[in-house]
Order: C-alpha cells, then structure tokens, then sequence
C-alpha cells in the first residue's frame, strides 16, 4: 500500500515538473533572461581581455569564472523567483487546492516544481558550458579542469535559491507577499556585504581610534556579515568557487555541503508551512 502510495506521487511529481518545465522554458520571459545572462557575461569577458591587454597581465586565476558565475546567478535569480510567483499564485487562485484532490499532496506539489526548475537550470547549465568552450576555442584560452567544478558549485546555488522562493511561495498567502519577503531577503543580504565593505574602508580611510564609534558599527556589520555567509547562497557560492580556484578542496566541499543540506532544510520547511497553512487563501 505504502509502495502504491508512493508511485502514485513520484508520478505526480513528474507530471507537474515536465508540464512546468515545458512552460517555462518555453517561455519568452525565459528566452529573454538567457540572452541578457549570455550578454553581460560576454561584456565581461570581453573587458578583462582588453584590461589584460592593456595591462600585459591576467588577473584572473581563470579567466572563464567571473563570466560564468554571473550567468548562473541572472537564471537562478529568475528561476527562484518564477517559480515563486507561480506557486503563490496557484494557491491563491485556488489551483493548488483542485490537485490535492488527486494523488498529490504538499510535498509532491513543492517537490514537482522544484524539480522541474532544476531540470531547466541543467538545459541553459548545459548551453552555459558550450558557450564556455566556443570562447576557450575561439580565445586560444587554456582550458581547465575546475571550470567543471564551478558549473556543480553554480548548480548547487540554483538548488538552494529555488528552495527559499518556495519557501517564501509557502510563507506568504499570496503573490504580493512572497514577492515582498524574496525582496526583502536579497536587499537584506547585498546591504549587509555592501555596509561590511564601505564601513571597513571609512575606518581604513579615517585611521579611527579606539573610541570612535564607527569601529563599533564595523564590528556589529563584521559579525552579522559574518553569519550571513553561511547562509546566503551567494557568499558559500563565492567562497567555493575561491577555494576551487585556491585548491582548497576541503573549504570547498565544506560550502557545499552547507548548500545541499540548507536546500533540503527549506524544502522541509516549505512543505511544512504549506501544509500548516492549508488549501484556503481567507
């Protein structure tokens, strides 16, 4: 019974992700967000080119990295989001609560959508790499063996990023609030780094003494920047993509690790929340 139970949601779970999937790949939202993503990375590459021409020197421990990790941050951002929106804006019209009444449940209703932005991440992944290698082709450029690695770090970003627009998607009752808390979350963690940053400098820059109130804002941002970097997916991305390039394969698969378990962790909690919250939006 227990077996039956659960072929009869796994399938479920593979009709919802290929139905989303197929709708949102194809999509012109989707197109367009590829073409800006392949754009500014080429923009990218392009500019360290000319600045290590003009420098005679390369700056970069790879030159593909950059480039590539911006594209993935531009899809993943988009997928998290769509995806977001999209459950929200099922249980808000009442969609979500007509599925129930299969052999769907809470889980299988989270998980199908999860999946099926995976499933797209891998497709434009995929495009990513061939983009990577025409420029390494064209560019006479050295290929290396990390740039591999960075694609699985990127992949497990998109993991977790996707993972916390459900949770939000599951938190708030409608679009309107999931979009606001998504906000609220990626303005609350570029706003801590960037304080971190220009606060540190201002101290630097002024040689403040030790009663100057500004060491006392450093050290608050230092230490809530300091815990914020091991939960933003863009900072444990950073730091294992520098580890990748540094060789420091236990930090990396230390941030990682940190990746997988915190995107099962609000995969838990979205399903929980959703469940607790029920089918009707009043």
């Amino acid at each position: 019974m227990n077996s039956q139970r659960i072929k009869q949601r796994w399938h479920a779970v593979m009709v919802l992700q290929k139905r989303m999937s197929q709708t949102r790949f194809w999509g012109v939202g989707m197109f367009l967000v590829m073409s800006i993503s392949f754009a500014i990375s080429s923009v990218l590459l392009i500019n360290q080119l000319n600045f290590a021409e003009t420098n005679i020197i390369l700056i970069e421990k790879e030159l593909m990295f950059f480039p590539i990790l911006v594209n993935a941050v531009l899809i993943a951002l988009f997928l998290a989001f769509s995806s977001m929106v999209q459950i929200a804006r099922e249980y808000e019209q009442g969609t979500y609560e007509l599925l129930l009444y299969g052999p769907m449940d809470e889980g299988s209703f989270l998980i199908g959508y999860f999946v099926a932005q995976i499933r797209i991440f891998l497709i434009c992944l995929l495009a990513t790499l061939v983009w990577a290698l025409v420029c390494i082709w064209q560019l006479n450029i050295a290929l290396q063996p990390e740039m591999y690695v960075l694609f699985l770090v990127t992949f497990f970003m998109t993991m977790q990023l996707i993972s916390i627009g459900i949770l939000f998607a599951s938190l708030g009752r409608n679009v309107r609030n999931a979009v606001i808390f998504f906000s609220m979350l990626l303005v609350f963690v570029g706003g801590i780094s960037l304080a971190d940053s220009i606060v540190s400098q201002l101290v630097v820059i002024n040689v403040s003494t030790a009663n100057d109130p500004m060491l006392i804002v450093r050290d608050v941002l230092v230490a809530v920047n300091s815990v914020v970097d091991w939960i933003s997916p863009f900072a444990l991305t950073m730091n294992a993509m520098n580890a990748v390039m540094d060789q420091l394969w236990s930090v990396f698969f230390l941030n990682s690790g940190i990746m997988l378990l915190e995107t099962a962790l609000l995969l838990i909690c979205g399903i929980w929340f959703i469940r607790r919250k029920g089918v009707r939006t009043a």
